[in-house]
């Protein structure tokens, strides 16, 4: 059992240390964290560190005035609703391994209800869009050629960029088109790949990674000009780089290939269970955002389905003719009811 310590007690950097490493080995190790989620939590962790510690103020003996005048402060700052919601989730989440330890008799942030955060649709591109961009790399070169491979694979598989940078070239299998992607918390998942992506990474490996690599020994399937792993940074870089090219680097994230292939995919009448499989969600509501429609497919949709939904200027049907297909005659007026209505 940890000490507990009394309200009022100062600042202890020793004993935040131990308790955040000890925290962050329990994300890590028992609840099987991915690193980016982990560090996500660590940061959060800091901010409340630097302010408890200019308050002199020790992290186990904090008091509810504390807590709520430190989300004000948070908050005043214009910090999004989502950064609010996973401040309070992060230490929320701390204290409640303190309390596991017995290290705290209360969690403070446990009676905080989380922001409502608005559900935002996720950005895409079009598929005119997807293949300027896919176009852009100069495959006369090695650098070139290994973008390529990696935009393609990217679009044609929906793969996180974190996860692109950890493919290992053991588990991509070319021959038989699928790759065995290690995704969020360490889940493991098999996501098809088609011929273009296959042929453009065989083509990366045999004419563009010798090169890239020469020298070096690295598992994984993408290298830098030094012939180490690509970096998620330095593969962010790359895209953006191809973006601002083209003018649309503005409505670019990380997630945009990955948002343009599932939402492609769903347009075009995939079912959300094999969507939420290839993308890896652990629960099919991630995956229902994805339901959103184009407003070039509705309106395609409502001109191609609705009887009224043509482009046919008003007036153009001849009214003797509507009528016939009715099967009324022009000037009959005894088929109108007078019913008043």
């Amino acid at each position: 059992m940890s000490d507990r310590v009394r309200k009022g007690t100062g600042w202890s950097d020793e004993a935040f240390a131990r308790d955040r490493r000890n925290w962050m080995a329990f994300l890590r190790m028992e609840r099987g964290l991915a690193d980016n989620t982990a560090l996500a939590y660590a940061h959060v962790l800091d901010h409340w560190k630097e302010w408890l510690r200019l308050r002199n103020c020790h992290h186990r003996a904090v008091a509810d005035t504390m807590v709520v005048a430190f989300l004000r402060s948070h908050a005043s700052r214009g910090h999004s609703v989502a950064s609010r919601a996973q401040l309070i989730s992060g230490l929320r989440n701390f204290y409640n391994y303190l309390l596991t330890d017995e290290a705290v008799t209360e969690n403070p942030f446990s009676s905080l209800p989380l922001p409502r955060r608005w559900k935002s649709l996720p950005r895409y591109l079009t598929v005119g869009q997807v293949i300027d961009l896919l176009e852009r790399p100069d495959i006369s070169t090695p650098l070139g050629l290994r973008n390529k491979a990696i935009l393609e694979l990217m679009y044609g598989t929906g793969l996180r960029i974190s996860e692109v940078c950890g493919l290992r070239r053991e588990n991509v299998y070319l021959g038989e088109h699928f790759l065995r992607v290690s995704g969020k918390g360490g889940r493991e998942r098999v996501v098809p790949c088609g011929d273009t992506a296959v042929a453009w990474i065989r083509r990366y490996l045999e004419e563009a990674r010798p090169v890239l690599a020469a020298g070096t020994a690295v598992d994984e399937l993408f290298v830098n000009r030094n012939g180490r792993r690509l970096s998620r940074q330095g593969l962010w870089k790359i895209i953006k780089g191809y973006a601002r090219e083209l003018g649309i680097s503005a409505d670019l994230t990380p997630h945009t290939l990955r948002h343009s292939f599932a939402t492609h995919l769903v347009e075009e009448g995939a079912d959300l269970r094999s969507v939420q499989m290839m993308l890896g969600h652990a629960s099919i509501t991630t995956t229902e955002i994805y339901t959103h429609v184009s407003r070039s497919k509705i309106r395609s949709h409502y001109e191609k389905f609705h009887p009224r939904g043509g482009n046919q200027p008003p007036g153009d049907t001849e009214p003797d003719a509507a009528a016939a297909e009715a099967g009324d005659h022009p000037g009959d007026k005894s088929k109108i009811a007078d019913d008043g209505s």
